[in-house]
């Protein structure tokens, strides 16, 4: 007895909410914005690292990272950046990058939010840059130097803070 009514209390709301629903119109939005977009940050290659930053090179570009999200782009225009370095300290962050073009750009990166470019020279390597290494020298000998190894195999160094090239290395083979 029990289970007929129950049967008959289902039947009941079935007949009543069934054709309630079917008739319902889904509310649907028309109109979207992009909140967020994903993209890859490092697809393999030079990536370095500064305090909680990963300075990544990706697309002709670096990328400066933070807990996984971009948070500014080092780049120029038609000129893609094939290595870069960087150096830095609570005072300052020196990232050097070498491009394309054979230019050769020093920014200014203490506010990573606003990277500047800061100085700008042509590099004297008859093939492209492929590595480079930032140090800075203390004590009386104290400045900035910059070492480029290029794919014609030599190594040039280069005084930052005099600006001017300093020796030259060469090679039997790519540096």
């Amino acid at each position: 007895d029990s289970l007929l009514q129950e049967s008959n209390l289902q039947l009941h709301t079935t007949q009543h909410i069934l054709p309630k629903l079917l008739t319902m119109k889904p509310k649907v939005s028309t109109s979207f914005s992009c909140v967020k977009t994903v993209e890859s940050v490092y697809t393999g290659g030079q990536v370095e690292w500064f305090k909680d930053m990963a300075f990544t090179l990706a697309r002709g570009a670096v990328n400066v990272v933070r807990k996984g999200e971009v948070i500014s782009m080092l780049k120029e225009e038609e000129d893609q950046i094939i290595s870069f370095t960087l150096a830095g300290s609570d005072t300052e962050v020196t990232v050097v990058t070498a491009h394309k073009s054979g230019l050769v750009r020093i920014w200014d990166c203490l506010v990573v939010e606003q990277p500047k470019v800061i100085r700008t020279f042509r590099s004297i390597h008859n093939g492209a840059i492929s590595v480079l290494g930032l140090h800075t020298l203390s004590g009386s000998h104290s400045g900035t130097v910059l070492a480029t190894g290029g794919t014609e195999g030599t190594v040039k160094v280069w005084d930052l803070t005099s600006q001017y090239f300093t020796h030259n290395f060469r090679t039997s083979s790519t540096v």
